[in-house]
């Protein structure tokens, strides 16, 4: 049993949802069969570990049958009943997550139950609250559903002869706010996305939408943030357009849910990353920024299921240590590395004091970190390399280098993860590198060269390549 979709689905279950679903499997509106429940009970004790030793089908049985000779057909059904129940319980507590839709339920059932005055109640009191409730990409659709609803069922004498009232004109509006912002607000993520990479992206469409909202007498809070996040996106680099959804952004925080603040910041952050990257030190203090908004607020809990995203935890150490907050950083990778998934953990708390020791220039420490990795996922694989190189470079281990370089080239000409993209910068990358590595330790007669140098710095700005701001960083010290 123990790698059954039952057992699964248990393994997740806090202390407190097995105690609420006992509760619920008790419940006989729920289910009415009570060998279901025992079997429940029985393989509770064993949480949350369910050593298979211990919930192996037959021993399961002895403790729920006792003295009766195993049946699988029986035993089988049980489970597949509790699993069914378990599946049940997980849309119920989802579902009882969501009040809004069970109050648009309960509208319809008063419709149909023909209960005008508890409709219209109900109805007022659910748009004095989605008022006072945090924006996100559903407020409008929430607007529109109960003014729909409304239409749907109320007498027209009730809605159309009232002055108090134009129903037409507030059921578009939230139409048209929530297409707008959701529109702009789902594809801003495909945006940062293509700026990370050669996709594809929709951009008639998205213009179209820019335009239609420019356009429109309807405004509002969260479509103005989405309107702003995507018209940046699009321009990164553009200081004016990122000044402007800076100020939207910190002026309309607080009215915001925590999802949407998470999304947002990301967006900020994503922003100011990118154009770092691309040599814009300016944005260097406002990444950190927004950095410290996401884990100091503690908005990275609202997009996980108990645990810190990888990515985010090495992008906190790097950013923090571009700004040159070190203790910082340090600080966060103790206070924060228990928070990644088990799995990854002792991985990217390596990949983190390497960054940290690498900006620190302890490059010894970081060599020791960077020989604790071991089972390096293949997505990591060229990340590890660049740490060597840098460190080797540093403390001008030319042999050692240029063995890496040699490993590097033979790897991507054999490796079928990485996309032509990205061997091609890593390449160019290693020539670069190499190159620099000569000039520094004079090997060669190159070195004597007068426009070596210069030549080597046309060749890192002419092209796209990995770590080309270090590299320059690099080439500035060498003049």
């Amino acid at each position: 049993m123990e790698k059954s979709t039952l057992i699964e689905i248990l393994r997740t279950f806090s202390t407190a949802e097995l105690a609420s679903f006992g509760d619920f499997a008790a419940s006989p509106y729920f289910n009415k069969k009570s060998n279901v429940l025992k079997l429940y009970e029985c393989l509770k004790t064993f949480s949350p570990e369910y050593p298979a030793e211990k919930i192996a089908k037959e021993e399961i049985w002895k403790k729920i049958f006792p003295g009766k000779k195993y049946n699988y057909g029986i035993m089988k059904n049980l489970i597949h009943d509790l699993n069914k129940l378990t599946v049940k319980f997980i849309e119920h507590e989802a579902y009882s997550q969501k009040p809004v839709e069970n109050d648009l339920n309960l509208l319809d059932g008063y419709k149909l139950r023909n209960l005008k005055s508890q409709f219209i109640k109900k109805a007022a009191d659910m748009r004095k609250k989605l008022k006072t409730r945090p924006l996100d990409h559903l407020t409008h659709y929430y607007s529109y559903m109960i003014y729909l609803s409304e239409m749907n069922y109320l007498d027209y004498t009730l809605l159309f002869d009232s002055k108090e009232k134009d129903y037409h004109s507030e059921v578009n509006r939230s139409l048209f706010l929530f297409y707008c912002s959701n529109q702009l607000y789902l594809n801003v993520n495909n945006l940062q996305y293509v700026n990370n990479s050669s996709a594809l992206l929709d951009k008639e469409t998205h213009s179209k939408t820019l335009k239609f909202y420019e356009d429109s007498p309807f405004k509002d809070p969260f479509a103005d943030i989405t309107y702003q996040s995507y018209f940046a996106m699009s321009n990164v680099g553009d200081r004016a357009a990122y000044e402007k959804l800076k100020a939207v952004f910190f002026e309309n925080y607080f009215k915001c849910s925590k999802t949407i603040q998470y999304d947002l910041a990301v967006t900020m952050l994503n922003f100011c990353t990118i154009c770092v990257k691309i040599g814009i030190k300016a944005f260097v203090e406002d990444e950190f920024l927004y950095i410290k908004l996401l884990i100091e607020d503690g908005l990275y809990k609202a997009s996980t299921v108990g645990w810190m995203d990888q990515y985010l935890f090495m992008q906190s150490v790097m950013s923090a240590c571009r700004a040159g907050r070190f203790d910082w950083a340090e600080k966060f990778i103790k206070e924060h590395n228990h928070e990644l998934i088990e799995d990854l953990r002792e991985q990217y708390t390596n990949y983190a004091y390497i960054t940290l020791n690498l900006r620190r220039g302890r490059f010894k420490d970081a060599l020791h970190y960077i020989s604790k990795c071991r089972n390096i996922y293949e997505g990591d694989k060229l990340n590890i390399k660049v740490f060597e190189f840098n460190a080797y470079y540093e403390l001008g281990y030319y042999d050692e280098l240029k063995a890496l370089a040699d490993s590097a080239n033979h790897m991507l000409r054999n490796d079928k993860f990485f996309s032509k993209e990205n061997k091609a910068n890593y390449k160019l990358y290693v020539t670069a590198i190499s190159k620099l590595m000569d000039y520094k330790c004079k090997v060669g007669s190159r070195y004597k060269d007068p426009d070596f140098l210069p030549n080597l710095v046309e060749f890192i700005n002419g092209n796209q390549m990995l770590n080309k701001q270090w590299l320059l960083q690099k080439a500035e010290e060498l003049k």
